[in-house]
Formats: structure tokens, C-alpha cells, sequence
């Protein structure tokens, strides 16, 4: 729609031939500036003084798209236009020139019926050059505004388009930047987040490597418990027995027969369990039975116990000492009733599960007993990655529920 002539008498020419050596100059700094901005706010701040000072106007705005809407970011003017509002797109003068990507140029808005007058009407503007910035898909537009009827001459609308143009480079390398900020920060945080876990990985293995040392210690403390429950109540009662036969009570001898038969039993049992040798000849389902055996018996649960048949033992010695840990820790600390231990095949991997309907504890606290020296579920773990498995521990008040994962061959491991 071509631009309503200005009334007779009214209109003036800005530029009638081409741009001064100042203008030029002018828009030369311009884009000096836009070219050292680093974010929007620097490019609105350069442009709304510039696009004044080009035009020798009396006021300029920069407004972006926002959808459907149009957003009057900035403005410079001797008095306020519309700085901070959003129009609908297809009901304003900006958004006219951004839907088509073509400048508009006014020299009188009170005769163009693409003026939206209740908006206009409280301002000073009189003239306008509205400018898209870049045609294809443009990002905004520079409004440039005069309060006394102007006639823009061609030469001052190209000004206009050159400073629109350097607008549009300005405002992608702005994104460009945010972008590039957003992915180091991105970055940054994940390489945080990694040397955190390198951390405390290494502290684990630390811990760990400290565990290797007294491991020979905490399995003669271990070996000492089960005898001191085990086999040495036999034995005191055996003993107790005898001292009532040297009292001249013979029958206490028959009674401590029993006790002593009892303890021989124990203790070869527990030597049996123990020895690395039983471990190779048995199968994986007979050392885990024969370790649940060892481990629960006389502690007044009631067990429960499902091992499958022809389990695959590449893991056996490590599921074994995995299940005589994980039912150590169920006598000290879980207070329970009932044990369930499960022993099963899930397609490439083997699967030790022990569940206790005990008092349970929160995962959150295993860190600072971890660092409390408790390493034993921590040892597990580490052991069960190395592996190419998994340690999985679900716990709540009303139990916990601890599953050891394996690979069920080497190939499955690779």
C-alpha cells in the first residue's frame, strides 16, 4: 500500500540527495558498536540512540517478535511511546512490516489506515519509517519516529536498511554467543560433576585398599564370632555338665555328650564352609546352602530359601562371601524375623537376593558410614561393578531387599 501523501505545505525531505560524511560516519560507529555487543541489551541500547541520530528523529524503538505478538523492547524518544508493551502482531504497524519483511514509510499517520489511531493518538508521532530487521524471517523492527510531517528521501531509508541489516548480524552473534556460553557452562558443570564422582571413587578405593589390608584381621574376627555363638556354647555346656559329674552327679556325663558331639559338629562344619577347596568342589547352589546354614542357624529367624539347580559358579566364590556378608549384616543390625535368600538365573546373569523384613535404614546415611569405616556393602558394590555386575539395595521400615547381580559366564562379563 503506498504511503499517504503529506498535507500541502506540511511535509519536508530528510536526505534529498545522499547521506553526509557524518551520517556515514555515524552508522560507521554504529556498527562498530553492534559488532563489540554481547548480549541484546547492548544491541538495543546501540540501535535506539543510532536509528535517532541517522534520521535526525524524535524517537526510536526496538521492538522484537514474540509469536504472535510483537514486544516493544526499547525505545529512545522525547517522550514515551510504548516501551515494555506487547500489540498482536496483525494490529500493528511493526507487525505489518515484519509479516511482510518489507520497511514501511509514513509521512503522515493520521491518513494511513494502517495505523492503529487509539494507539498513536497519545503520542507525539507524526511521520514513521518502519524497518524489518532482515526481510527473511525477521527477528524485529527499528521504528524511527518525527513529530512534524517528514517526506524520508530513498537515500535515508537505505541508511535505515544498513543499520537493520547490522542489527540482524548483531542479534544472531549475540545468540550465537548465549548459545556457546549455555554449552561451556553445560559442559562445565557435567566435567564437575565427573571429577566429583572420579573423587569420590577414589576415596572408596581408598577406603577399600584399607580393607585389603585387614581383611586378614576382620576375617579371623568373623571366624571368632561364629565360634564364640556356635560351637563355644556347646563347649561351655559341655563343660558345665562336667563339672556337675566331678560333683558326684554321673548322669551329667550322658547330658554332656551330646553338647560335645554338637560342638564337634559345629566346627567342622564351619571349617568345611570356610575352606576354599570345599568352595571349588561344590556347586554354587550347595555353598550358598551350606553358608545360610552356617549363618542363620540359632539366630531365631525363620529362613526361607529358594536356590535354583545347575547355577552357573564362574562367580561362585564371590556370591558366597557376598551371602555370608549381607546375612552378617542382617544379624547385627536388621532385627529380624524372617530371611528369604534366592538364588536364580535371569537369562545372562546370576542373581543373589536376600530380603529381611527388619527395621531397614536410609539409604542416605550409607556415605557417612562409609566413611564411618562400615565398607562391607561399599566393598560389595565394587566388587560386583568390577565384575560387570551390580550391587541393588531397596530399603524401608517394614524390611530391606538387597539383590547381587552377576555376569552368568565370562562372555556375558565381555
Amino acid at each position: 500500500m503506498p504511503a499517504a501523501p503529506a498535507p500541502d505545505g506540511e511535509g519536508t525531505d530528510r536526505f534529498e540527495h545522499a547521506p553526509s560524511t557524518a551520517q556515514l560516519a555515524r552508522l560507521v560507529r554504529a556498527v562498530q558498536d553492534l559488532s563489540r555487543a554481547r548480549s541484546l541489551a547492548d544491541v538495543q541500547a546501540v540501535v535506539r540512540q543510532a536509528a535517532r541520530d541517522l534520521a535526525n528523529a524524535d524517537g526510536a524503538t526496538f521492538v522484537l517478535r514474540d509469536g504472535k505478538q510483537v514486544h516493544y523492547a526499547d525505545e529512545d524518544a522525547i517522550s514515551p511511546l510504548w516501551k515494555g508493551r506487547r500489540f498482536p502482531i496483525d494490529e500493528c504497524i511493526s507487525g505489518w512490516s515484519m509479516t511482510r519483511g518489507a520497511p514501511v514509510v509514513i509521512e503522515d499517520v493520521r491518513v494511513d489506515d494502517r495505523i492503529p489511531q487509539d494507539a498513536y493518538r497519545p503520542t507525539f508521532v507524526r511521520s514513521l519509517i518502519m524497518m524489518p530487521i532482515r526481510p527473511e524471517a525477521p527477528l524485529g523492527a527499528i521504528g524511527t519516529y518525527w513529530a512534524q510531517p517528514v517526506r524520508p528521501s530513498p537515500a535515508l531509508i537505505e541508511v535505515a536498511r544498513a543499520l537493520a541489516d547490522s542489527t540482524a548480524i548483531a542479534m544472531e552473534h549475540v545468540q550465537l554467543l548465549a548459545d556457546l556460553e549455555a554449552r561451556v557452562a553445560e559442559r562445565t558443570h557435567t566435567l564437575s560433576e565427573r571429577m566429583a564422582q572420579l573423587e569420590e571413587c577414589a576415596r572408596q578405593r581408598r577406603l577399600l585398599a584399607m580393607e585389603v589390608v585387614h581383611a586378614e584381621e576382620r576375617e579371623r574376627a568373623l571366624l571368632s564370632e561364629l565360634i564364640h555363638d556356635d560351637a563355644l556354647q556347646y563347649v561351655l555346656a559341655a563343660r558345665q555338665e562336667l563339672a556337675e559329674a566331678a560333683r558326684g552327679d554321673l548322669s551329667a556325663l550322658e547330658r554332656a555328650r551330646p553338647q560335645l558331639d554338637a560342638a564337634h559338629l559345629r566346627l567342622r562344619t564351619l571349617v568345611a564352609e570356610l575352606s576354599p577347596v570345599v568352595l571349588r568342589s561344590s556347586s554354587l547352589t550347595e555353598s550358598i546352602a551350606a553358608s545360610v546354614r552356617t549363618y542363620t542357624e540359632s539366630r531365631g529367624w525363620t529362613v526361607v530359601t529358594q536356590l535354583g539347580e545347575a547355577i552357573p559358579a564362574v562367580h561362585g566364590q564371590f556370591l558366597t562371601r557376598a551371602t555370608r556378608e549381607l546375612l552378617t549384616n542382617v544379624a547385627r543390625h536388621a532385627h529380624a524375623g524372617k530371611v528369604t535368600v534366592t538364588l536364580e538365573q535371569v537369562e545372562g546373569t546370576v542373581e543373589l537376593c536376600i530380603a529381611d523384613d527388619g527395621v531397614g535404614f536410609d539409604r542416605a546415611d550409607l556415605p557417612q558410614a562409609l566413611r564411618a569405616g562400615h565398607i562391607g556393602l561399599a566393598s560389595l558394590r565394587s566388587r560386583a561393578d568390577a565384575l560387570g555386575g551390580a550391587l541393588i539395595i531397596h530399603s524401608s521400615p517394614a524390611g530391606t531387599h538387597v539383590t547381587v547381580r552377576v555376569p552368568a559366564s565370562e562372555a556375558d562379563a565381555a
